[in-house]
């Protein structure tokens, strides 16, 4: 079995969409979609800010997500984190 990307990783850890790692990236989607599917090779500089970025506490990193995603990433997190403490509590 592969072992996830940081692309994948980061994905499946922040619930980001293709798009909006795109934009966190400043990349075009279709380098995101190459990287997801391991057709291309994740540059340094990309796995290092995605490691770095997941070091960094969760409130901090939803402060630095929302600048600049904007407030529907926000918003989608915030319902999911809801959901979780729903299933879970």
């Amino acid at each position: 079995m592969m072992q996830p990307n940081p692309i994948q990783r980061a994905q499946a850890r922040f619930g980001l969409k293709p798009s909006e790692l795109a934009k966190l990236l400043g990349v075009t989607q279709r380098a995101v979609y190459y990287w997801l599917r391991g057709t291309r090779t994740v540059p340094g500089p990309v796995e290092a800010y995605l490691r770095l970025l997941g070091e960094v506490p969760q409130e901090c990193r939803h402060v630095e997500l929302r600048k600049i995603l904007g407030c529907d990433y926000a918003d989608r997190i915030t319902k999911a984190i809801e959901q979780k403490a729903c299933l879970c509590g």
